[in-house]
C-alpha cells in the first residue's frame, strides 16, 4: 500500500475582508492641529514685529525733527528728508531693540490661558508677586528704560549739539578738578525711567497682562489708529503721576540713603571721587522746577517709553485673539479631512488652541455654500469613513461645558482632592520551592492573634493567677517589650537592642533616653524679618493716628478700603474664567444640531440631543441660580426715608395741648452715597458677566427648540429638565 505523494503546492486559507479592524482614531493635537496654528501665529508675531518697527521709526523721526531745531532750522524740505536720514533710522533701529522687541518677546514667553482669581486689587497684587514671571518683567523693564536713556543720550549729542547746544547729558560732569563725578541730570532721567518701569509693572500685575485676551467672536479687532489713541492717552496719565514719585524719590537718596552710605568709611572711601558733590547743599522738593528743561525732557523719554511699551502690548493682544483659520477652503478642499484637524484641535489641552479650533468651526456652521454643507456632513459622520468624529466632537464639548459647569457650582474653587481608598494590605507569605530557585507566594492578610484567653470569660474582677500574669508582661510582645521598643526608638538605639524581654531592661533604658537631647527647631531669619516688620509697621501705624488730621484719616481709610475690599465681578469673574470660550463652544454646538436635521444622513447626532439639551438647561439653571444669589446677597439696602417721624401732617400733639413739628430723618451722606453707587456698579457688572453666558446658554437653546419644535417630544427627559424646556417651548411658539 503507497502513500499519498505530497502535493507540490502548498495550500492556503481563503482569504476573507471580514476581518476585525481596529477603528481609526482622531490624531492628537498636539501632532495634527496646534503646529499649524503655532506656524500662523508666528507669521502673525513677524507682522507685529513691522508694525512696531513703523511706530518706532515715526517716534524716533518726531524725536529728530525737534532735536535737529524743528522747522526754524530745518525747514519744510529738511523735516521731510529727517526720518530718512541715517541717524534717524540708526535711531528708531535703537529704539525698536530696546523697547518694543523685548516687551513682545517677554509677553509671548509668559503667556497663560487662566485668570488670576483674584478678587481685590491687594489679592492681585499679591499673587502676581508669586509669579515667575514678575521678576523677569521687571528686570526686562528696567534694562529696556535704562538702555533708551543711553539711547536717548547718544542721539542727543548727535543731534542737538548744532541746533540746541550741549544737552549735558554726559556720564561725569565736566570738572578739571572732580572728573570723576556724576552727572546729576543724568541719574536723575535714570530715576525718572525706574519709575516708569515700576509704574507700568504695578499696572501689568493688577490687570493681569500677561493671561490670554479672549475676545468674543462678535466684536472686531480694535484698529491701530485706536490702539495708538489708547496707549498715548494712558501714557499722558501714567508719566504724569510717575515723574513726581522719582523727584520724590530722587530727593530721598540724597538726603537719607547717601549720609547712612557715606557713615560706612569702606564704602566712603569708594564712593567719595564721584558722589562727593551730591552731599554739599541741602536738596528741597522745589529743586526740580529750577530745572525745568531737564523735567520736559524726562517727561517727554518717559511717555515715549511709556507709549511704545503699552501699544506693543495692546498691539499683541489683537493679533494673538484674532481667530486662526488652518483648513484649506475652496474647490480643492477635503472635508473629512478638514473636520479631523478641527476636531483634533479641540482635544487639546491647551483652552487657546481650543478656542481658536472652535471660532473656526463657528464659520463652517454660519456658512451657506455646498462646501460648508459637505464639510458638516463628514463631521455628523459617514459611513464609508470609519472615523466618528461626532463623537469625539460631542464628548469634548460637553467635558468642557461640564468643567466649567462644576467650577460654577463650587463658586470657583479648586476641586476637592480625591478621598482616598481603603486597601488593604497583603502580607507575601513564603511557601514551598516548586522550582529550584523559585519560591511560590501567597499574597494573603494576616489574622492578628487573641491577646486573651478564649477558655474562660474576662472580667473586671476576674483575673488570671500570677503565673499567667508575669508570663503575660514578658512575652514577646507584652507590655513591657512594647515599653521598651517605644524607648529603644527614642534613643535611636539599634535593632539588636530591642528584643530585650526582661523588666530591669525599661529600668536601664528610661534614663538613657530621657538623657538624649531633642533638638529645638531653628529660629528662621524670616521670623526676624516678620517681626521687624510688623513692628515697623505697627509704630507708623501708632504715629498716623496720633498726628495725621482726620481728614487725611478718613482719605487713608477710604483707599485701605478700596484697595482691600473683595470685589462681585471678580467672585464671578473668577467661576467662570472661561465664559468667553464657553459661550463659542454654545454657539458651535447648538447650530451643528439645527443643522443636522435636514444634513445628518445618518441620525447620528439625534441621539445624543437629549444629554446635550440637559447639559445646557442645567448650566443655565446654575447661572440662574447663582445670578439671583448675588442679587440677594449683595444688593444695597433701601435709602432711608426722610419723611416726618410724626403724623403724616408732620406735627403731633403734645401734654399741653400744643402742635409740635415733626423732626425729619437725616439722609443718607456723601461717602454713603458713593459706597452705594461703587456697589450697584460692581453688582451691574457682576449681573452682566452672569447675563453674559446665561444669554449665550438662552440662544442656543431657544434655537434647538425653534428647529425641532414638536419633534422634541420623541424624547425623553427628566422631570426637572422637561419642565425647564417647557418653558422654551411655550415661548418660542
Amino acid at each position: 500500500m503507497s502513500l499519498p505523494s505530497t502535493p507540490k503546492t502548498p495550500i492556503r486559507a481563503i482569504t476573507s475582508t471580514l476581518i476585525n479592524r481596529a477603528s481609526p482614531s482622531v490624531p492628537p493635537a498636539s501632532q495634527n492641529y496646534e503646529p499649524l496654528v503655532k506656524s500662523v501665529l508666528a507669521y502673525r508675531l513677524s507682522r507685529l514685529f513691522l508694525q512696531s518697527a513703523t511706530v518706532c521709526w515715526a517716534t524716533q523721526s518726531v524725536w529728530s525733527i525737534w532735536q535737529s531745531g524743528g522747522i526754524g532750522e530745518l525747514g519744510l524740505y529738511g523735516i521731510l528728508l529727517v526720518p530718512f536720514r541715517p541717524v534717524t533710522l540708526l535711531g528708531a533701529f535703537l529704539l525698536w531693540i530696546a523697547a518694543s522687541v523685548p516687551v513682545v518677546v517677554l509677553r509671548k514667553t509668559f503667556i497663560h490661558s487662566e485668570r488670576t482669581p483674584a478678587t481685590s486689587p491687594h489679592a492681585s497684587l499679591k499673587a502676581a508677586l508669586s509669579k515667575s514671571s514678575t521678576k523677569p518683567a521687571l528686570f526686562t523693564y528696567l534694562a529696556s528704560a535704562t538702555i533708551l536713556v543711553v539711547v536717548h543720550a547718544v542721539l542727543a549729542y548727535a543731534l542737538e549739539s548744532g541746533s540746541r547746544g550741549d544737552p549735558r547729558l554726559s556720564l561725569y560732569v565736566k570738572s578739571r578738578k572732580h572728573p570723576h563725578y556724576l552727572n546729576g541730570r543724568l541719574l536723575f532721567l535714570i530715576f525718572s525711567q525706574a519709575a516708569v518701569c515700576l509704574s507700568f509693572l504695578f499696572r501689568n500685575m493688577l490687570r493681569d497682562r500677561f493671561a490670554y485676551r479672549w475676545v468674543s467672536m462678535s466684536s472686531a479687532a480694535p484698529s491701530t489708529l485706536v490702539d495708538i489713541t489708547v496707549a498715548a492717552f494712558i501714557a499722558v496719565i501714567s508719566i504724569t503721576s510717575a515723574l513726581p514719585i522719582a523727584c520724590f524719590t530722587f530727593g530721598a537718596a540724597r538726603m537719607l540713603v547717601l549720609p547712612v552710605v557715606y557713615k560706612l568709611p569702606f564704602l566712603r572711601s569708594l564712593l567719595k571721587p564721584f558722589v562727593n558733590h551730591f552731599t554739599k547743599g541741602p536738596y528741597t522738593f522745589v529743586l526740580p522746577l529750577k530745572h525745568l528743561t531737564l523735567l520736559i525732557r524726562a517727561w517727554f523719554l518717559g511717555f515715549t517709553t511709556f507709549f511704545l511699551w503699552e501699544l506693543s502690548e495692546a498691539m499683541f493682544d489683537g493679533l494673538i485673539s484674532e481667530p486662526v483659520a488652518v483648513t484649506t477652503q475652496g474647490s480643492k478642499s477635503n472635508p473629512v479631512a478638514n473636520q479631523t484637524l478641527l476636531v483634533s484641535g479641540i482635544t487639546s489641552k491647551d483652552p487657546v488652541m481650543k478656542y481658536f479650533s472652535y471660532a473656526e468651526l463657528a464659520g463652517v456652521v454660519q456658512s451657506k455654500g455646498s462646501t460648508a454643507v459637505a464639510e458638516r456632513q463628514a463631521l455628523f459622520g459617514d459611513q464609508k469613513n470609519g472615523l466618528n468624529l461626532w463623537g469625539v466632537f460631542v464628548r469634548e464639548t460637553l467635558l468642557l461645558l461640564g468643567e466649567d459647569y462644576q467650577r460654577l457650582l463650587r463658586r470657583g474653587a479648586p476641586p476637592p482632592p480625591p478621598e482616598p481608598t481603603a486597601t488593604t494590605s497583603a502580607t507575601p507569605l513564603t511557601g514551598k520551592k516548586l522550582v529550584e530557585g523559585v519560591e511560590e507566594r501567597i499574597n494573603a492578610t494576616p489574622v492578628p492573634l487573641l491577646r486573651r484567653s478564649i477558655l474562660r470569660n474576662q472580667s473586671s474582677s476576674v483575673i488570671g493567677s500570677p503565673g499567667e500574669v508575669v508570663l503575660d508582661q514578658l512575652a514577646s510582645d507584652g507590655p513591657i517589650a512594647q515599653a521598651v521598643d517605644k524607648s529603644a526608638e527614642a534613643a535611636h538605639l539599634p535593632d539588636l537592642f530591642k528584643s530585650v524581654s526582661s523588666p530591669l531592661s525599661k529600668s536601664i533604658l528610661k534614663p538613657v533616653a530621657e538623657a538624649v537631647p531633642v533638638p529645638a527647631p531653628p529660629v528662621p531669619s524670616a521670623g526676624l524679618i516678620k517681626k521687624a516688620r510688623t513692628g515697623i509697621c505697627n509704630a507708623v501705624k501708632k504715629s498716623f493716628n496720633e498726628q495725621a488730621p482726620p481728614q487725611l484719616k478718613d482719605e487713608v481709610d477710604q483707599f485701605v478700603r478700596w484697595w482691600t475690599m473683595d470685589r462681585v465681578s471678580r467672585l464671578v469673574d473668577a467661576s467662570l474664567p472661561m465664559r468667553e470660550l464657553d459661550v463659542v463652544v454654545i454657539e458651535v454646538l447648538t447650530k451643528l444640531v439645527c443643522a443636522s436635521l435636514e444634513e445628518d444622513r445618518y441620525g447620528v447626532v439625534q441621539r445624543d440631543i437629549p444629554k446635550i439639551l440637559e447639559s445646557l438647561l442645567s448650566f443655565l439653571q446654575a447661572v440662574e441660580d447663582y445670578q439671583a444669589e448675588i442679587v440677594k446677597k449683595y444688593s444695597p439696602p433701601p435709602l432711608p426715608s426722610t419723611q416726618p417721624r410724626g403724623a403724616g401732617s408732620g406735627s403731633f400733639e403734645t401734654s399741653d395741648g400744643g402742635q409740635e413739628q415733626g423732626e425729619e430723618e437725616a439722609g443718607p451722606t456723601k461717602k454713603e452715597l458713593e459706597e452705594r453707587r461703587a456697589m450697584e456698579a460692581e453688582l451691574e457688572k457682576a449681573t452682566d458677566l452672569l447675563g453674559y453666558v446665561g444669554d449665550g446658554l438662552k440662544d442656543g437653546i431657544a434655537r434647538i427648540v425653534r428647529t425641532f419644535g414638536d419633534k422634541l417630544t420623541a424624547f425623553r427627559f427628566p422631570p426637572r429638565t422637561a419642565q425647564k424646556l417647557q418653558t422654551f417651548m411655550d415661548f418660542c411658539q
